[in-house]
Parts: C-alpha cells; structure tokens; sequence
C-alpha cells in the first residue's frame, strides 16, 4: 500500500510541476511577440539610418547606383533594396531574414522622404512605412506583401 501512495505522489508531483511549467509559458508568450515586435521596430530604424547615410553618400560623388534591382533612379526616388545597403556596408544585417527595400523621395530637398517596405515573417512587416509608424509603435502593415517590395524597380 505504500508503495502505491508513493507512485501516487510521484505522479501528482509531475502533474502539478507540468502545470506550473504550462501556466509559466502561457503568462510568457504575450512578452515574447512583443519583444518580437520590438526587435523588428528597432531593425527598422536601423535601416532607414542607413539609407539616409547611403543617401548623403550618393549626393556627395561618393557611391554610385547600380541601377538595376538592387539599387537605382528614376526621376527624384531613389531605392535601395536591404541586401544592397548591407552590401555598401551602410548596414549590418543582424539577421539574413530580413528582405524589402527603401524608397528614397528626393523631390523636395528640404523635406527627403524615406518609404520603407520591411518584411521579417507574415506578421511582422512594413510596406510603405514612415519613421513615425515603427518608432512610435504604431500600426504595422495588415496590407498584403507584393513580390515587387523585395526588389527596385525603376524602369
């Protein structure tokens, strides 16, 4: 008889510390996302950075553009796919996940305007985005990631 009280406590002890291990991960998991979201949000600012240094850089004769998909002009907008800035080592990818690209509006030069269509996973991306939208923790985009955000076109 006591051997089978002892299996008994043996098997409430597990239950018990299986439910302490479950509560603890579903208590976790909304800091988790968030911290996700974040990471993402910084990763972006450090992103449109390296724009504006790149774009300093092409103003002054010191970079040229590729003009192809990586990296091209047309009229006053400039765009620079993420792989080319860390190419140009303006920017280090902390992570290869990381695909899209920046549009640079240079129409007015008092007022440069940067567009940045980031994507990390399906729930995390950027299209079209201002500073504002990913530094103040505004809404990331619900819109649909098209092919062409991964690539420059200036055709």
């Amino acid at each position: 008889m006591k051997k089978e009280n002892s299996n008994f406590f043996k098997l409430i002890s597990v239950i018990i510390v299986l439910l302490l291990i479950v509560i603890i991960g579903i208590l976790t998991m909304p800091r988790m996302e968030e911290a996700r979201e974040k990471a993402f949000r910084v990763e972006a600012t450090r992103i449109i950075d390296a724009a504006k240094r790149t774009f300093k850089d092409y103003n002054s004769g010191k970079i040229n553009l590729k003009n192809n998909s990586t990296s091209c002009k047309k009229n006053n907008e400039i765009c620079f796919k993420i792989s080319e800035l860390s190419n140009l080592k303006y920017y280090k990818a902390s992570s290869s996940d990381y695909i899209g690209k920046v549009v640079i509006d240079a129409s007015d030069n008092n007022n440069v305007m940067y567009y940045l269509y980031l994507k990390k996973s399906a729930d995390l991306r950027i299209i079209g985005g201002f500073r504002e939208d990913y530094v103040n923790m505004g809404t990331l985009s619900i819109e649909d990631w098209k092919e062409e955000y991964e690539t420059c076109n200036c055709e």
